[in-house]
């Protein structure tokens, strides 16, 4: 996805998501970190959390990582933006390399944190802390390790094509070599893995005692948001190219980045929510943990 030979609105279209995915990034540090600090110790507005599922923790905390590592290039395009896409291509891919590994990271840990909640539904006797704390562990690993490969695509375009890059308004307009193919794959990849395991989940939970239960609501949120803001769009920008010939970013600019911002603020926010509720030592305990 090149930005050169973009329409004349994307740059302004560019500031705008950018600053909308500042913005979703500092509610997303926020609202986790403070999910993740009231698991272990509490305030009198927000009583402790004490049985937080490991995978739960897991998906907030790389949330979070993920959150702040990508602000730095958010920053850097807000601040340093102007009409006549003038960034510094060096400054654009170390930077931007967080945001692509963010992106193939993300649909992953909603689909370790689906599968641990259904196989918690399935098997509840067989499903014991101690399993969901090794499943936890290997998801953590599975994730870094996705995080490092695509890592591995971003530094083999080393060297970088300057010769080929006039103007820069997006981190993949240097990338091109792979074009941020593998990222989107892993993106979509996961993405349709979680929807798959959604139609289980659901099935699952299809009896009128676990549709009533509130601790199955976070999932199905978190599920619900994947999609709209991360499968769907994933789709299009895989599609769209082979359709028109043409990145989608050349019209839409950051959209990719900026559902996935949107995406995890609405999480951490809907979370944050859930612990802050008037019977928050009751209710989050047994919502989100098993």
């Amino acid at each position: 996805m090149s930005a050169t030979g973009s329409l004349p609105y994307v740059p302004y279209l560019n500031l705008v998501e950018t600053i909308v995915c500042v913005i979703c990034r500092l509610v997303t540090i926020y609202t986790m970190s403070k999910v993740v600090y009231h698991r272990f110790l509490g305030t009198n507005k927000y009583p402790r959390v004490r049985i937080v599922s490991p995978m739960v923790i897991m998906f907030l905390s790389i949330s979070v990582c993920c959150a702040l590592t990508t602000l730095p290039y958010y920053l850097y395009t807000m601040v340093k933006w102007s009409p006549a896409n003038t960034y510094d291509v060096t400054a654009m891919y170390w930077l931007g390399m967080h945001l692509s590994n963010s992106l193939a990271v993300l649909p992953a840990l909603i689909f370790f944190l689906t599968l641990d909640r259904c196989l918690a539904l399935k098997l509840p006797l067989l499903y014991s802390r101690q399993m969901y704390k090794w499943t936890a562990v290997n998801a953590t690993i599975i994730t870094v390790l996705l995080y490092v490969l695509s890592m591995t695509f971003s530094l083999l375009e080393l060297p970088l094509q300057y010769s080929k890059v006039k103007t820069c308004s997006v981190f993949s307009c240097i990338v091109l070599k792979f074009n941020m193919l593998p990222q989107f794959i892993y993106k979509v990849g996961f993405g349709t893995a979680n929807l798959l395991l959604t139609i289980y989940f659901l099935w699952v939970t299809r009896s009128s005692a676990c549709e009533k239960s509130i601790k199955n609501s976070i999932v199905k949120f978190t599920l619900v948001t994947e999609i709209c803001f991360n499968l769907l769009p994933g789709y299009v920008t895989l599609l769209f190219p082979t359709i028109t010939g043409e990145p989608l970013a050349k019209y839409i600019g950051l959209s990719a980045a900026l559902f996935v911002a949107i995406d995890s603020a609405l999480c951490g926010m809907y979370y944050l929510i859930m612990l802050s509720r008037k019977n928050a030592v009751e209710s989050f305990n047994s919502e989100i943990m098993y």
